[in-house]
């Protein structure tokens, strides 16, 4: 396993950005496993493969976080290898091998027993900075409180002073006071920080690039690593990552933005230039040419969803004609849509009519939604106002206009709606009726595009879907 060799120079501060020297050496993505992953800890992954890529660097995964390198992958980024998780037997017995080893401890308190105990400094992972009262349980008390019902969580033993069982580059990165903390939860899985100092190892990582925020944490797992025997990598900070401009505080994830209908392309400039200035719209191990963390903005990364829309919006109208049809309607068909039958030049005639009003791919689901159905549903309002006698005179009136007139292109179609609105008493009550009738709804969709991709044919069908209701 390839290791960094000892700085030459006195290390930097764990909080501001750090250059670390890599000659092919393994970086490591770091995926939270505690929580979904959003888009912020996706920008972390494309600034770490700039990072490894601009050392030469070999840009590693583990695999127990499959759908955050789908994500990656979409946004154009792929790693250089996938390590295999080890199985959770292996974690198991690490556990069982420190208990055995007076290392950890079985702990019984309940959470009333630990809410008694001194409160953490913030930042903690835990409310509470646990007081050892575990620490020297003997064999028959825990017998006993198991017996009670209670199940026991598991604590690694630290001391107020690892002294030199720490490497000093690791040193710097530990809290000043602490605690005996969990790493195994009463269900027997293990925590975060036990996973990733697991990892770390079998994928014989050299360096992590991590946020600022995650340094609260990250002495958890060197103190792991020690306790384990087998070593911790580099750690590297880069500014934190803010999202602005949507709903409340909830952050996006990429399968949100992706389901929303924004562009890989769009997305992943985003977050490139959120951090990285002179980020381009070139593949990223293109982009790693130069790249280093001293470039990157000194301040938070600042990811704005409205921005992001508008951004979002200039690359759909910007692509030709081809990659536009390709990306609506690949979009289309994993959003479950139907167009089996409808050939290119059919698909065309459909990017070239909505692609003006497209910010985001979505755009295109609410005419693709009346377009490629086989038909129209009337809820009861709907239906009730087709079993109106004036309700169907529009129906006769509006298919007389469309008999007199062309009905191919949207000019075509246009001039009918025109005809249709000139030749009735109250033309905007009369076009909301027809539009129920083509749509079962009261608002949508531009009428003269939704009547040229359903053809005259199509149209046709609809009203006289609609004429049924006449007798009922």
């Amino acid at each position: 396993m390839k290791r960094p060799s000892k700085p030459k120079s006195k290390p930097s501060s764990p909080t501001e950005p750090e250059e670390v020297p890599i000659s092919k050496n393994r970086v490591r993505l770091h995926f939270p496993l505690d929580r979904a992953v959003h888009i912020g800890d996706l920008q972390l992954a494309l600034m770490t493969s700039l990072w490894a890529w601009s050392k030469d660097g070999t840009l590693v995964a583990t695999n127990e976080n499959s759908g955050a390198l789908e994500d990656l992958g979409w946004l154009g980024g792929e790693v250089d290898e996938v390590v295999e998780c080890e199985a959770k037997a292996y974690t198991c017995a690490r556990v069982d091998d420190l208990i055995a080893s007076n290392k950890a401890y079985n702990c019984y308190c309940t959470p009333a027993e630990l809410r008694e105990m001194p409160t953490a400094p913030r930042g903690y992972r835990e409310e509470t900075l646990y007081d050892g009262r575990c620490r020297s349980l003997s064999a028959e008390d825990q017998k006993a409180l198991a017996k009670a019902g209670r199940k026991p969580t598991v604590r690694l033993r630290t001391s107020d002073d690892p002294g030199k069982s720490i490497a000093k580059r690791l040193r710097d990165h530990l809290p000043k006071r602490l605690h005996d903390f969990v790493i195994a939860e009463a269900d027997g899985s293990v925590t975060t920080e036990f996973s990733a100092a697991v990892n770390d190892h079998i994928s014989g990582a050299s360096h992590v690039l991590l946020h600022k925020s995650d340094l609260k944490h990250l002495h958890q797992r060197i103190l792991i690593a020690t306790a384990i025997d087998v070593g911790s990598p580099q750690f590297s900070t880069i500014p934190d990552v803010e999202q602005t401009g949507g709903e409340g505080s909830r952050w996006q994830t990429i399968g949100q933005l992706r389901d929303s209908g924004f562009h890989p392309s769009a997305v992943r400039g985003a977050l490139l230039k959120s951090s990285f200035s002179s980020a381009t719209d070139a593949p990223i191990k293109d982009q790693s040419k130069g790249f280093s963390l001293a470039k990157l903005s000194k301040s938070a990364a600042v990811i704005d969803l409205a921005a992001l829309q508008k951004a979002n919006s200039d690359v759909l109208q910007e692509m030709d004609n081809s990659a536009q049809v390709d990306a609506i309607f690949a979009h289309l068909a994993r959003r479950g849509f139907d167009f089996e039958g409808r050939d290119k030049r059919w698909q065309k005639k459909f990017v070239d009519l909505v692609v003006d009003d497209l910010h985001t791919l979505a755009d295109a689901e609410a005419m693709a939604g009346h377009v490629l159905t086989s038909g129209v549903s009337y809820e009861k309002r709907a239906a009730e106002l087709l079993r109106e006698d004036a309700t169907q005179s529009l129906i006769d009136h509006f298919e007389t206009c469309i008999k007199k007139g062309k009905s191919s292109s949207l000019k075509d179609w246009k001039s009918v709606f025109a005809k249709f609105r000139s030749e009735v008493d109250v033309p905007g009550r009369a076009l909301s009726t027809i539009r129920v009738v083509l749509t079962g709804e009261r608002t949508g969709p531009n009428l003269a595009v939704l009547a040229t991709l359903l053809g005259e044919e199509g149209t046709r069908n609809r009203l006289e879907k609609a004429r049924k209701y006449r007798s009922r």
